[in-house]
């Protein structure tokens, strides 16, 4: 099973995706990436937004935590996403990733279900937005805290 994390990225009421043509259509995923070996959860999140979006983040809490099934080409994949800040304004880099273009998402555009969303978690993002509260921090043994 592949990790991937993923960025929960807020300016006022909108989220920042990425939008990608999929079969004809549009869909749309949190910014992130998968992690490099040994790699860091929260480093591999800073250097994945970075890399595709030339912006420096600020990794908070984890919020959502979910499996998706394999996907088209895609693999199983564990999606561990995080509330970030980030210091400028992203600008797709067309060089690290296959995305079309970002996209910042009214948040009720995305809970009234029209979009198409990887991995399609609205309704817990819904909630982990309208709250802005993480899970509790983890202490991994030798890793530091999640």
């Amino acid at each position: 099973m592949k990790v991937r994390v993923g960025a929960m990225i807020l300016k006022g009421d909108r989220l920042l995706t990425m939008e990608y043509l999929h079969q004809g259509g549009s869909l749309l995923s949190l910014p992130g990436g998968g992690v490099d070996g040994d790699e860091g959860l929260d480093l591999a999140l800073s250097r994945e937004l970075q890399e595709e979006l030339g912006v420096r983040a600020q990794v908070g809490p984890l919020v959502l935590v979910a499996q998706a099934a394999p996907f088209g080409a895609k693999e199983a994949t564990l999606h561990l996403i995080f509330l970030c800040d980030i210091d400028g304004d992203p600008a797709l880099n067309p060089l690290e990733t296959s995305a079309n273009s970002i996209r910042w998402v009214p948040v009720e555009e995305l809970a009234e279900g029209d979009l198409i969303l990887y991995p399609d978690v609205r309704p817990y993002l819904m909630e982990a937005i309208s709250s802005r509260v993480g899970v509790r921090p983890v202490r991994i043994p030798g890793r530091g805290w999640l």
